[in-house]
């Protein structure tokens, strides 16, 4: 059956009113599901689960990390920083973890990363030495890890400040003893021994411990640093220090001949005349690029380790603003203390100077030291008896003898070593004045 050309019209009309709606909905449809699509996909990121690391209290600066100070917890993967410690069946990060120690305090639950740590490459000054001594009064709450300032007082009422700020690294092995391990460096070790020399020559003077009431706030200051712009400030300060001035000879621009009133001069042709060309020396200024120079130099220059300057360089190069960020606010523990002023008098650093040995030498001369806790230990035992039958008390007269006798030894070793000693020091100052 033949259609005619107005049927024919309608149903192509109705064709195409049916099928533009159904396109445009397709399309609409497809772009609606890829985005909805997207936003599946990034509510899984967000979602995704890790198992980390996290601290199992409040740990101050320096705690070393124990087994129980670490706990395992579910995190969001997305808010983990790129360096934390993930959990490893086998164990193996926790083992990285444990005997660490921390560069700054932190919080329970607080993730664990690995910045947080002092690092195998963290600056030790090359002087840094720990000593034992056992001649300094300690109080007696005294444990590992407390601050301490160690100070001088004399008979006159001057108390002077030693050595500032340190921490006790170990202490005597059982509660009679009264020994002390302090890291400290040279100049800290020369100040220490003479006021220990200063003790032997007066007796009356005390050196004595005082203990910090809050060391994390009175020695540590935390602030955040900007890592990015150190470096940066580095770069442009090498390469100020690294460019170079060459001279260079280039030919110069010729230059059209006029006469004096201004007017060209031409030649028979009548066409412009030109100056022939002339060569001349010019200023080059030659800049390094960021590639040429050295990291370490850059690193050394800015105050950071070479792994930060490396990282710095590679994310300033991707683009990585997720790194740069980290970088521009990385947290720093800076240390203040106060200043040091005992004077070390010039005849006793002399002798200082020419044996370092001076104390240990003195303690194997001279045992001091063992009669002192001798003497301590008997004061323990009861001076008088009792008879059980009678009731009579009577004097031990034996303690008390032995008593005297170790005294005096101590009194008549203490005059000795005063004499000795004093007799150390003007041979010791005569000579290294003769020498001056």
């Amino acid at each position: 059956m033949m259609l005619g050309p107005m049927k024919k019209k309608v149903i192509t009309a109705a064709i195409v009113a049916f099928l533009i709606p159904t396109i445009v909905l397709g399309v609409v449809f497809k772009i609606y599901a890829s985005k909805k699509q997207e936003e599946i996909e990034e509510l899984k990121v967000q979602a995704q689960i890790e198992r980390a690391y996290v601290f199992s209290g409040d740990f101050p600066i320096d705690h070393v990390i124990g087994s129980g100070d670490i706990k395992v917890v579910d995190v969001k993967s997305q808010s983990l920083p790129e360096n934390a410690y993930l959990y490893d069946a086998s164990e193996e990060g926790l083992t990285e973890i444990i005997g660490k120690k921390l560069k700054i305090p932190v919080e329970d639950k607080t993730i664990v990363v690995d910045t947080m740590f002092f690092q195998e490459d963290d600056y030790v000054a090359i002087d840094l030495r720990s000593k034992e001594f056992n001649m300094i009064t300690l109080p007696s709450d005294l444990e590992v890890g407390d601050y301490i300032d160690i100070r001088l007082l004399f008979p006159n009422g001057e108390d002077y400040l030693v050595v500032a700020g340190k921490e006790v690294m170990r202490t005597g092995t059982n509660v009679d003893s009264n020994s002390i391990v302090l890291d400290l460096d040279e100049e800290e070790i020369v100040r220490l021994s003479s006021a220990i020399i200063e003790t032997y020559m007066l007796e009356a003077a005390n050196l004595y411990a005082t203990k910090y009431v809050n060391p994390y706030q009175q020695l540590f200051d935390e602030k955040n640093v900007d890592y990015v712009a150190k470096y940066n400030d580095a770069v442009e300060l090498l390469k100020e220090q690294y460019t170079e001035i060459t001279e260079e000879l280039v030919s110069g621009e010729r230059r059209p001949i006029m006469n004096e009133d201004g007017t060209p001069v031409l030649d028979e042709s009548g066409n412009q005349m030109y100056s022939d060309l002339e060569d001349e020396t010019v200023e080059i200024e030659k800049v390094p690029t960021e590639d040429e120079l050295d990291i370490v130099e850059i690193a050394s220059t800015a105050g950071i380790t070479v792994d930060d300057a490396e990282a710095i360089r590679d994310a300033i190069k991707e683009n990585d603003t997720k790194l740069l960020e980290y970088y521009e606010n990385i947290l720093v523990v800076t240390r203040t203390q106060l200043e040091e002023n005992y004077p070390v008098k010039p005849e006793v650093a002399a002798l200082i100077a020419s044996n370092p040995n001076i104390i240990d030498d003195l303690k194997a001369r001279y045992n001091i030291e063992e009669l002192t806790l001798q003497r301590e230990n008997l004061q323990d035992l009861p001076t008088y008896t009792e008879d059980p039958y009678t009731g009579e008390i009577t004097e031990t007269e034996w303690l008390n003898r032995v008593k005297s006798e170790i005294e005096n030894e101590i009194q008549a070793q203490k005059t000795d070593r005063k004499v000795y000693l004093q007799n150390l020091i003007n041979s010791s100052y005569v000579s290294s004045g003769s020498e001056s």
